[in-house]
């Protein structure tokens, strides 16, 4: 089971020749499956240029690796060269199990596969869930019920997962990563994708430049990174944040909260004890804290409004100025907010 295994699967020609619905310059074959073996310990690496991936957890031992070619347009400068050429290899190094292409050898021709039109490759592995790594330029990866750790990255596309255990981390340039009761920490770097994280247990981080982002009901603390993308947040323990220009809107925030703001939006909403530290430049902060909790409110400006609750005095002057004050009710929790010139307002 653990000898060097190095296979180029041949191609079964059963090129797709049915259906009016099928354009004349798209074209699909289908390889024969393939009896992959992972033994438990073991890595699995997919690697592909364009394309799909999809992980199947076997319950049952069988592992499989199931995979087809398409041609999306045949049209397309080399698309039916590289199509005929392009098949993949599966081959076992120091007890990482490797999937990938056969096809690009060189980086111009990588880069000439990576293209619109240009043949895709599609593959389904079932197997016992280890830890894996799925690598695409541009295409999706599908996994439900992967019970280990995975690692995916996407220049461009669409991320899956739901029902997964062990640590997940994904980066994509642009394009959608869904995440959905994840038993372990996930981590998600993009640029501009949408990133919809949900029912989860662990920590997670998300760093997402330009796209909107939610993060709901997480047991753990939430870490997020913006520089003009939003996000909704809502439900979870803990926040850290460093906001550039974008809208956070963050509610049923347990925990402590820390953030640095640019010039974005910021509204908070407390339940539970507030533990809150917030310094914003340019952009307004507010902070609703649980009804009836005596917080510690902490609150100075260098050159922006002030806004509290009217059983807190606040000067009417401009420039500096700063409130020290405590609202009625148990005495408990601490909400500190410094500004530059941006407006803090306390509901």
């Amino acid at each position: 089971m653990n000898r060097f295994i190095t296979k180029v699967i041949a191609l079964v020609l059963m090129t797709s020749t049915a259906g009016a619905a099928i354009k004349e310059t798209t074209r699909e074959v289908k390889f024969k499956e393939f009896p992959i073996e992972i033994a438990r310990g073991e890595r699995l690496i997919v690697q592909g240029v364009r394309g799909h991936v999809r992980l199947i957890p076997s319950t049952n031992g069988k592992s499989a690796l199931r995979a087809r070619k398409t041609l999306p347009d045949a049209t397309k400068p080399g698309a039916k060269s590289r199509f005929d050429d392009l098949a993949f290899t599966v081959r076992r190094e120091s007890g990482v199990v490797i999937v990938e292409p056969k096809g690009p050898t060189t980086r111009e021709d990588w880069i000439a596969w990576s293209g619109a039109g240009q043949p895709e490759l599609s593959i389904e592995i079932e197997t016992p869930s280890v830890a894996a790594e799925v690598h695409l330029h541009t295409g999706s990866v599908t996994a439900a019920g992967w019970k280990d750790q995975l690692s995916v990255s996407l220049q461009e596309g669409k991320i899956n997962s739901s029902d997964g255990e062990g640590a997940f981390r994904a980066s994509v340039l642009r394009g959608e990563i869904k995440i959905d009761k994840q038993k372990g920490p996930v981590e998600i770097e993009t640029h501009a994708a949408k990133v919809l994280i949900s029912n989860s247990e662990g920590a997670v981080r998300v760093n997402n430049f330009s796209g909107e982002t939610s993060v709901t009901d997480v047991k753990g603390d939430v870490s997020f990174r913006a520089k003009t993308g939003g996000a909704t947040i809502s439900k979870v323990d803990g926040l850290d944040f460093d906001n550039g220009r974008g809208r956070l809107d963050a509610s049923k925030i347990e925990g402590a909260v820390r953030g640095l703001n640019d010039d974005g939006n910021v509204s908070l909403q407390l339940v539970g004890e507030a533990d809150v530290s917030i310094e914003t430049i340019d952009g307004p902060v507010g902070v609703k804290p649980a009804d009836g909790a005596g917080v510690l409110l902490k609150l100075s400006s260098e050159d922006g409004s002030i806004y509290a609750p009217d059983s807190v005095s606040v000067p009417k002057v401009s420039g500096p100025k700063s409130v020290v004050a405590r609202l009625s009710g148990a005495p408990k929790g601490v909400i500190v907010l410094r500004a530059k010139h941006g407006t803090i307002r306390v509901r």
